[in-house]
């Protein structure tokens, strides 16, 4: 998977096809009674001599830390592929939980299109070996989202770990014109697959699905497969997470800074809680609201609410709610299936809703600014009585399950 763009003559528009010296250290991987959270230390670096003596020497050491990522889905997406990075790993005793081998835990920065909807997600590393994943969390707005698997160390596995330059470090910052490479897995067949190209620019701002971005552009050949895939300077740290590229012009690609990837990274690890199969939720990043809302057939893994466009003779169309998640803030206010949305407000700011709008009414409702709190007044139809429903939005939490994290 891959997210591609157009190129007006100014303006780049993206369409969906979709820091310190040393060790940074998140909070715990521990078990506190029953609830298990993790310990994961990240090894961030700034730009130094190299230790390889060639090019070929560096990718031996740093392609195992890439690996080829396979989705699934019982839903419309069907199967995709794309690529993630091992950004860490905690070695395991087989006494912390019920194994008989003591085992590794890999943490797997990937971006989050390239899971999204998923109900399987499975990785290979660079010898074919494949293992079962599971998501620590995601997060749409910023295209990044964290994989886990477990191996016990009997097992046959050629795994690496991703060092982290500190791009921003003040003697030796990223640079336009360093030379860097691109590893990923191409068409989803072609694990491991490097390219090499410079940064083009260590700041281009790009739209992303409404979303704006702060991306690095490189010239390095990116094609779908490649999301989620690792970009490495010469000295085989990690600059960036490949997001975005364009298949109808060349030499035009982007990727996430490591450091925005990063900082996700750590509130998604630092956030997962699991106690058991009905007492666990996934990672967020704090003070993060989403409409949640969609304009599909049903509602995929993470949404609230879906809306659709009937109508009876073709020329008057209706937007109405196809399916509601239980529980979620569209429920609470009392949303049912069925109901046709006339109008909302927010702020002040009244919007009629009328003809084959749907997806015009999610995308406006992801275009305001809510935060934590925030309402938005629904006028609907239901069997021919005008309802008023007041929507109140909450923490975002990808996936959300519901549960609230125990206190520790």
């Amino acid at each position: 998977m891959r997210k591609n763009f157009k190129l007006p003559i100014i303006i780049a528009t993206i369409l969906a096809v979709l820091c310190f010296s040393g060790c940074r250290i998140i909070e715990g991987s521990r078990t506190n009674g029953d609830i298990e959270t993790y310990s994961v230390t990240v090894n961030t670096q700034p730009a130094s001599e190299s230790e390889y003596s060639s090019l070929v020497e560096m990718l031996d050491a740093v392609r195992p830390s890439v690996v080829e990522i396979y989705v699934s889905s019982s839903t419309a997406i069907g199967t995709g592929a794309g690529s993630g990075i091992i950004i860490s790993k905690q070695e395991m005793d087989a006494g912390t939980v019920d194994t008989a081998d003591d085992y590794t835990n890999y943490f797997i920065l990937t971006c989050h299109h390239v899971i999204d909807g998923t109900d399987s997600i499975v990785v290979k590393d660079i010898d074919g070996n494949q293992f079962n994943v599971g998501l620590i969390g995601g997060d749409p707005e910023s295209d990044i989202a964290v994989l886990k698997t477990s191996i016990p160390n009997s097992a046959t596995s050629n795994l690496a770990v991703a060092t982290v330059r500190d791009i921003k470090n003040q003697t030796a910052p990223l640079k336009v014109g360093e030379d860097v490479v691109a590893i990923g897995n191409p068409l989803g067949s072609l694990g491991g697959t490097v390219t090499k190209g410079i940064v083009s620019s260590i700041s281009r701002k790009v739209n992303v699905e409404g979303q704006e971005m702060e991306l690095l552009q490189t010239d390095c050949s990116i094609n779908s497969g490649n999301s989620g895939g690792g970009l490495f300077d010469m000295q085989g740290k990690l600059v960036g997470v490949v997001n975005a590229g364009y298949t109808g012009l060349q030499g035009l690609n982007f990727a996430i800074p490591v450091d925005d990837a990063m900082e996700i990274f750590e509130s998604l690890v630092e956030t997962y809680f699991y106690q058991n199969q009905l007492n666990f939720n996934f990672g967020y990043v704090p003070g993060r609201v989403r409409v949640n809302a969609e304009n599909a057939y049903a509602l995929s893994f993470g949404y609230d609410i879906a809306f659709g466009d009937y109508s009876t003779n073709m020329f008057n169309y209706y937007t109405f709610v196809m399916d509601v998640k239980e529980g979620s803030v569209y429920a609470q206010a009392g949303f049912k299936v069925g109901d046709y949305v006339t109008a909302v407000s927010f702020e002040g700011e009244n919007r009629e809703v009328k003809g084959a709008v749907s997806a015009s009414l999610v995308s406006y409702l992801e275009s305001l600014d809510l935060e934590i709190g925030d309402k938005i007044i629904f006028t609907v139809n239901r069997n021919g009585t005008l309802k008023t429903l007041t929507v109140t939005y909450k923490q975002f939490i990808y996936g959300d399950t519901g549960c609230v994290k125990p206190t520790e």
